[in-house]
């Protein structure tokens, strides 16, 4: 979210119109001011009109979702010239509707409606993810007021439980004594979702009869969401159009197309579990089958099970329970029919599953006979040229030997030896006495000058940032970091160089397409948390014992008694890969190294940090890791978490870059 240039845009706004705050509808220019306190730090005022811009924001949604429930059910009157030209007919009927609907913005957001259009969709995107929940969160944070922190970090979980940062806040929270369960209740929530969560206990509870009723309760409300989802992808929607008239109108009726067939699951995407795996629509069903049929009520039951078999056609449960419920005495084969409130939604779903297949196809055969132009041609070949300028790593770093962790090779034999490694990558694969299927370690990622940008940088670290203490993994070394939306807001306040934040961000995207290219991943790669971190050491080599970072894996947890790797909290369970890019090695010790488990953390090998050095390998148990102990200097690095689960994708890295883009 691009802050600065949305606070210039409601200035000049300000500005140029005479405006009237009323009592609904001004939640643009209170956030606008909420959010400049917050930069200032001015956190009593930032409170004040972020919660004041979040409660109108409320009102203002509920107020549209019935305005434009009422343009979605009048029918448009239609000309008389217009009433044979089936053509004519369709387009009077969409503008019809439109002009319906910014009616309703007009009369809800005032004068502010003319800023609506072109400033409020970052707006929007932040109050209904929760992000705004962040800035409160924060700022009553640094008030003292770790109450109200909770109940804003708890709901800023609540609407985006796939969030890195509102798991870390509630985390934080959780770990204060002087909290309670109570202090964790969501300011608000959503009628559907805490109903299906109720009828999940009881069907955990083997209460079958409240529980069909519990359900049956979210369902209704669920299908009430579904259409106010559906509605709202009316709006206005950004898309990379052709200027041919057939094409963008096929682009817009794509993503149009695409929002409301994506509302049902969308709204289903709140499950802090593998539960979410599953087809929340289907998931009803599949619990009124059981339900019903552990209350003899085997209509119904059949009913339940042939809809959630509409759902998901090949589900082997689904399958099974009909076959059950076929068995029981009064059922016929015409007991098995669809429900009526799934049918007409799924009749639409499947009309617009064709649609956008059809679209899909034409899309990309169109795509297949435009020829390459030749700038084309020399934009993928200098693309190649980049790849192609990752060197490779001598292969001894890898090697597969028992060491022990004091051991170190000479730095001369070392060096020796990089001259007959450059411009070729190693990606390390699976040997049969070693944990490791994807390895890869790459040098001069980034230069010696952009290593020194980067130590210039670290001078912004702050002691302890991302933990809960000043060293979270051992007391003989001091930790810093820089989360990279901090970097930003520095260059926002002119405290960090431009250029500085800019290199922090081009450098992680560089790791994160090596990383893709040298896996070669057929699935996008997201961020999931950037940290540049800088650990010193406090203690001399004689007086350590332990490790600067204890050997792990980095989202599942070990158990000693059988050596699996379990994923579940405090594991961050949804990271695929990691990855850590070197920036400098004028320190002593802080040698990265793999291990056979967390109990057994015999090095197999070691990776020596040097400027525009990165190690990345897959996050699981295949791949335990530790860090040697740093007795004397400093050691700075960028540290990646990265996944390929769109719900856990490190929002404030795009946020940071938006920031940087009104920077100048």
């Amino acid at each position: 979210m691009n802050a600065m240039m949305l606070l210039q845009q409601l200035v000049v706004f300000l500005l140029f119109s005479v405006l009237s705050v009323s009592a609904i509808g001004s939640y643009q220019v209170l956030y606008a001011e909420g959010t400049s306190a917050y930069y200032e730090e001015d956190w009593r005022t930032a409170v004040d009109k972020l919660e004041r811009a979040l409660a109108d924001y409320n009102e203002v949604k509920k107020a549209k979702e019935t305005c434009y429930k009422e343009c979605s059910d009048e029918r448009a009157s239609i000309p008389g010239d217009y009433v044979d030209d089936e053509q004519l007919h369709f387009f009077h009927a969409l503008l019809e509707r439109s002009s319906c609907r910014k009616k309703c913005n007009k009369k809800l957001m005032g004068e502010e409606y003319n800023l609506s259009e072109k400033v409020s969709k970052k707006i929007n995107e932040v109050m209904s993810s929760g992000e705004i929940h962040i800035f409160i969160q924060y700022s009553l944070y640094n008030l003292n007021n770790v109450t109200g922190g909770a109940a804003h970090a708890a709901t800023h979980l609540y609407l985006s439980p796939g969030s890195s940062p509102a798991r870390a806040n509630m985390e934080y929270y959780q770990s204060l004594k002087e909290l309670s369960e109570s202090d964790f209740k969501p300011l608000y929530s959503k009628a559907y979702r805490d109903l299906y969560v109720e009828g999940q206990a009881l069907y955990n509870s083997d209460e079958y009869e409240k529980m069909v009723d519990k359900v049956e309760e979210a369902l209704l409300e669920y299908y009430i969401e579904i259409e106010k989802c559906r509605l709202e992808c009316e709006g206005p929607q950004e898309f990379n159009g052709s200027k041919f008239f057939a094409e963008a109108m096929w682009s817009h009726h794509h993503s149009y197309l695409q929002c409301q067939y994506d509302c049902p699951e969308k709204l289903g995407d709140f499950r802090d579990d593998d539960t979410h795996r599953v087809n929340f629509l289907g998931s009803f069903y599949h619990y009124l089958t059981y339900g019903y049929f552990n209350i003899k009520r085997m209509k119904d039951a059949a009913k339940a099970v042939m809809t959630h078999l509409r759902i998901e056609p090949n589900s082997k449960i689904a399958v099974m329970n009909k076959g059950y419920i076929k068995q029981q005495p009064g059922i016929t084969i015409k007991d098995f029919v669809e429900r009526e409130d799934a049918k007409s939604l799924l009749d639409r779903m499947e009309k617009e599953k064709k649609v956008l297949d059809m679209l899909e196809r034409l899309s990309k055969r169109d795509i297949a006979d435009v020829p390459v132009s030749e700038e084309d041609k020399n934009d993928e070949e200098l693309l190649e040229e980049d790849f192609n300028k990752f060197p490779v790593i001598k292969e001894e770093e890898f090697e597969m030997k028992e060491e022990k962790v004091s051991e170190e090779k000479p730095a001369e034999k070392e060096e020796s030896k990089e001259d007959d490694t450059k411009n070729k990558v190693v990606v390390l694969e699976t040997a049969a006495d070693h944990g490791g299927v994807h390895r890869v370690l790459l040098d001069n990622l980034i230069t010696q000058e952009q290593c020194q940008s980067f130590l210039e940088l670290t001078k912004n670290c702050v002691e302890g940032d991302g933990y809960q203490r000043k060293s979270p993994h051992t007391p003989h070394e001091k930790f810093e970091g820089l989360h990279v939306l901090d970097a930003a807001k520095g260059a926002v306040r002119k405290t960090i160089k431009k250029e500085l934040a800019q290199l922090y961000l081009d450098a992680s995207e560089l790791v994160r397409s090596a990383l893709v290219e040298q896996f070669n991943l057929s699935r996008p790669l997201f961020f999931s948390y950037t940290h540049l971190v800088c650990r010193t050491g406090l203690l001399s080599s004689s007086d350590r014992h332990d490790l600067s970072h204890p050997v792990h894996a980095d989202n599942c947890v070990q158990e000693e008694h059988n050596g699996e790797c379990y994923k579940r909290q405090p594991a961050y369970t949804w990271r695929d890969y990691s990855a850590i890019l070197y920036l400098n090695d004028d320190f002593e010790g802080g040698k990265f190294f793999f291990a056979h488990s967390q109990f057994d953390t015999t090095p197999q090998h070691y990776v020596t940090p040097k400027c525009g050095r990165m190690v990345g390998f897959s996050a699981g148990k295949e791949n335990m890791h530790g860090v040697t102990a740093i007795t004397k200097g400093r050691r700075c690095a960028v540290a990646l978490w990265l996944t390929l689960d769109p719900r856990h994708r490190e929002t404030t890295f795009d946020e940071a870059q938006t920031l940087l883009n009104g920077v100048f």
